[in-house]
């Protein structure tokens, strides 16, 4: 049961790290671009994901 929990939780961190760099890719390519409305909906839905896991 241990070995599953343990393998759970580095999938969890690793979707974490995903969503995360995504949100910053989406924030780095609304900055570029200078189009925040087209960028800034998805930044903001890949960092709630990052924070909920």
């Amino acid at each position: 049961m241990y070995e599953r929990m343990k393998e759970l939780m580095n999938i969890c961190l690793c979707h974490r790290a995903m969503y995360g760099s995504l949100s910053a890719s989406h924030g780095w390519a609304a900055w570029v671009t200078e189009k925040p409305e087209v960028y800034v909906p998805m930044l903001l839905l890949y960092a709630v994901l990052a924070v909920r896991g």
